[in-house]
């Protein structure tokens, strides 16, 4: 891990290990303007990696539903349609995201758009 300026242009460098054992090396071009915050910028692109590599095992919000609702079956028909329109909805937002890489505000912003999905 490693942060450096050459030619007036600042860089990141390092190994990050993945979960099969292997390394991922990287060296990047850093759109900032000082040393410290090349560091940041390189905390910040470790972490995305993470995020990703952990995903990849991970389901979709739409797949947790397609299983919540294989298993929600001792339940009248009619709170079943209005359990499924609100999966739908749900899923119009959420459905592609990975179940880990839903976050606080995406939930808000989810909940906001409902709300006024149900008055509408």
């Amino acid at each position: 891990m490693a942060a450096y300026k050459k030619d007036n242009k600042y860089y990141i460098h390092g190994k990050i290990k993945k979960s099969d054992g292997t390394y991922y090396s990287y060296t990047k071009k850093a759109p900032v303007n000082s040393l410290k915050k090349a560091r940041e910028y390189e905390l910040e692109f470790i972490r995305k990696y993470q995020d990703i590599e952990v995903s990849k095992g991970s389901i979709t919000f739409r797949e947790l539903c397609d299983e919540y609702s294989k298993y929600d079956t001792n339940i009248k028909e009619s709170s079943q349609v209005t359990k499924q329109a609100l999966l739908d909805k749900a899923c119009i937002e959420l459905g592609k995201i990975k179940i880990n890489l839903i976050t606080v505000n995406k939930l808000r912003s989810f909940t906001g758009n409902l709300i006024n999905l149900m008055f509408l």
